[in-house]
C-alpha cells in the first residue's frame, strides 16, 4: 500500500491534460507577488499537491489519501517554505492558515505578505473584539491568508 501511495505520489503525468497545475500560472503571480524567477522542484511538487487536492479530477483524485490538501514540509532556514503555501495562495479561492510558533515570524511574514500584495489577516492574543471582527470581514471579502498562532488557536474567544 505504502508503495503504491509512493509510486502515485512521485509519479509524472503524461501528458498536460493530466495536471490541474499551470505552473506557468503558479510562477507568473509568485513572480508578480514576491519577484521570484524560478521553483526549486520540492516547491514544485508541495505546491502542485496543494492545488492539485483543491481541484481534484474524480478520476484521479477523489479517494486518494494524499489529496486532502494538507502539507508538512520540514526544510531548513532559507530553502523556501513559505513559498510552498504562498504561491498556491495566490491562486486558491479560498483563504490558507498559516500557523507559526513565534509572534516575530507573524510579524515578518505578515510584512512580506503586504509587500507581495497578499492580503492577509492575523489573528493574535490581545486583540481588541473590534480587530477581530475587522479580520472576519476581511476573510468574508477575500482575504487570501489567515496567520496565527497555536495559542490563538486554543482560545475560545
Amino acid at each position: 500500500m505504502a508503495e503504491e501511495i509512493n509510486d502515485e505520489f512521485w509519479a509524472i503525468p503524461e501528458s498536460e491534460e493530466e495536471s490541474t497545475l499551470d505552473s506557468d500560472e503558479v510562477l507568473q503571480a509568485a513572480k508578480k507577488a514576491f519577484g521570484i524567477s524560478y521553483f526549486f522542484p520540492w516547491q514544485r511538487i508541495v505546491i502542485a499537491n496543494i492545488l492539485d487536492s483543491a481541484n481534484p479530477r474524480d478520476d484521479v483524485l477523489k479517494d486518494d489519501v494524499c489529496s486532502n490538501g494538507r502539507q508538512i514540509v520540514l526544510l531548513p532556514t532559507g530553502a523556501g517554505k513559505s513559498l510552498c503555501f504562498l504561491a498556491p495562495a495566490l491562486l486558491l479561492d479560498k483563504p490558507t492558515l498559516v500557523i507559526y510558533p513565534l509572534l516575530a515570524l507573524i510579524s515578518d511574514q505578515k510584512r512580506r505578505m503586504d509587500e507581495g500584495g497578499l492580503d492577509c489577516v492575523v489573528f493574535r492574543g490581545g486583540q481588541t473584539d473590534l480587530e477581530r471582527e475587522e479580520n472576519f470581514m476581511r476573510i468574508k471579502n477575500g482575504a487570501k491568508v489567515i496567520i496565527t498562532n497555536p495559542e490563538a488557536l486554543q482560545n475560545q474567544n
